[in-house]
């Protein structure tokens, strides 16, 4: 998968992309909530992993919710550009995991 991320230049099409231990979860939503607020005029889609849902949910409150669109990860329709980015976003993680065994 490597080599193939690499040939496509796939990390070229996201604007950012960042993967951290779980217990920084804190960090990346503040990441998140700046960029929203910074790119007002843009509409933005954020999968969040099932798990990490509902605590994501009580910290975008502060957000205005017509701005962007906030999805749980497995509620996503098959085939779908969004599943299709939720693919990508996972082989990123497993390649990270793997990396650092």
């Amino acid at each position: 998968m490597k080599k193939l991320f690499k040939k496509n230049k796939i990390l070229n099409f996201l604007y950012k992309s960042k993967i951290i231990e779980l217990r920084k979860n804190i960090e990346i939503c503040s990441e998140i909530f700046d960029f929203c607020k910074k790119n007002h005029d843009s509409k933005i889609f954020i999968s969040i992993d099932d798990r990490q849902y509902n605590g994501f949910i009580r910290l975008a409150k502060i957000l205005d919710g017509k701005k962007f669109t906030i999805i749980k990860e497995g509620k996503l329709k098959k085939g779908s550009k969004e599943y299709q980015m939720s693919l990508i976003i996972d082989t990123l993680l497993n390649l990270k995991r793997r990396k650092q065994k």
